[in-house]
């Protein structure tokens, strides 16, 4: 475990709370793929346009932004409920255009 000063500084640096995640179990990655069922996929569709989105951001340098612009509109549009229509909506504001969600569900059903 890294010292607590060493999390304090990373949440100083990145702008963002840093915490440690907890093992629940160990698998097998041939186990864990064989245990998606396309029901389950269609449900986790709009997590993965989320990672997808936000993949993108950090590849760009542009996660920063893009986590202000996210909370601003939690903040000051009530009309978004969606998670998903909050991070499109911010990443056509910061990159001035909409997300491809087709191209992002082809790569993540791939693995890539």
């Amino acid at each position: 475990m890294l010292p607590e000063i060493v999390y304090k500084k990373a949440t100083d640096e990145f702008g963002t709370p840093v915490g440690v995640a907890r093992i629940t179990g160990y698998k097998k990655k041939t186990d864990h793929i064989d245990e998606i069922t396309s029901e389950a996929y269609k449900q986790l569709s709009t997590e993965l346009d989320i990672n997808w989105i936000i993949t993108e951001t950090v590849l760009d340098g542009n996660y920063k932004e893009l986590q202000r612009e996210v909370y601003n509109l939690k903040k000051t549009n009530k009309r978004l409920k969606s998670e998903l229509s909050i991070y499109k909506k911010a990443f056509k504001k910061i990159n001035g255009t909409n997300t491809n969600n087709t191209e992002s569900r082809t790569l993540q059903s791939a693995g890539g």
